[in-house]
């Protein structure tokens, strides 16, 4: 399994690194050097004339340096365009050598425009449809005011098998094309399905760590403002207008604990400094 996955990322470029949209390019470029490779094989052996031999093998050869442009600059939006006018001139070749309209050209034509509304977007995809409609439609145009200028086919079996065979190839080609495409669009949607599972689990510890916070928050006492203290005894007064001793005002109020003590002057100043330091010692023997 890992051994086909490299093989694929090796051709088409790995969902990890590409964008949908590239491996699609890619792909569709693949599958008419295959198509258009088969179709110089089969000229070969059938010995069907030097034109159509060079027309494939030209085809090939084109096809063949878009992709190595594609793998080596990664620049398969920039060679859309290219592929389109490429796409567009060979069905006129087709037109004109095969029969016309009625021939193999329309089948490749409406195969073409199938695959590029997989590919692109926006003004492009506005751009190819109208070109490809514009195409067609002119070609209709000249084969039905001059029939002549097409070559048409010697008898009706070459026709029926020229058309029999293109469309089996456009079939293979097209499936090849659907089925690449299918395996990145599926990868990138596990991708993203893992994601937004990661997210999620990520959020739900948010969520979590936020209601204790909050709950934190709740439990938390604070003082703020100015206290009023008395100058003397030192009480607070809350704001119902009753003086509390300060320890018992700051307990209320915060989640501090009083422990009681004497500090060494009031102790001087209440016992004396010979029972100051005998305290002194008994709370250093404490410790």
């Amino acid at each position: 399994m890992n051994d086909k996955r490299e093989i694929f990322n090796l051709i088409f470029g790995s969902p990890d690194k590409y964008k949908l949209s590239n491996i699609a390019t890619r792909t569709l470029i693949v599958t008419s050097f295959l198509i258009s490779g088969l179709m110089l094989i089969t000229f070969s052996i059938l010995d069907s004339g030097i034109q159509y031999t060079l027309a494939s093998g030209t085809a090939t050869i084109l096809y063949a340096f878009f992709y190595f442009l594609s793998r080596k600059h990664d620049r398969e939006k920039v060679l859309i365009l290219p592929l389109i006018i490429l796409e567009n001139l060979l069905i006129l070749y087709i037109w004109y050598n095969f029969g016309g309209i009625t021939g193999p050209s329309l089948i490749i034509a409406i195969s073409f425009m199938i695959v590029l509304q997989i590919i692109l977007k926006g003004m492009m995809r506005f751009f190819s449809l109208s070109l490809q409609f514009l195409v067609i439609t002119v070609l209709f145009i000249i084969e039905l005011m001059n029939p002549d200028v097409v070559h048409l086919y010697e008898n009706r079996i070459i026709f029926m098998t020229d058309i029999y065979v293109t469309s089996i190839v456009m079939c293979f080609g097209m499936l090849i094309f659907v089925s690449i495409f299918l395996r990145s669009y599926n990868y990138k949607n596990s991708q993203v399905e893992i994601l937004n599972k990661t997210l999620k689990n990520a959020n739900d510890i948010l969520e979590e760590k936020n209601n204790e916070l909050e709950i934190a928050l709740e439990e938390i006492k604070t003082l703020q403002g100015i206290l009023p203290i008395c100058s003397k005894c030192k009480k607070i007064r809350d704001d119902k207008g009753y003086w509390n001793q300060i320890e018992s005002y700051i307990s209320h109020h915060t989640e501090a604990q009083f422990s009681h003590g004497m500090c060494p002057h009031c102790t001087e100043e209440m016992y004396g400094q010979e029972e100051w330091y005998k305290k002194m010692k008994e709370d250093e023997k404490n410790e």
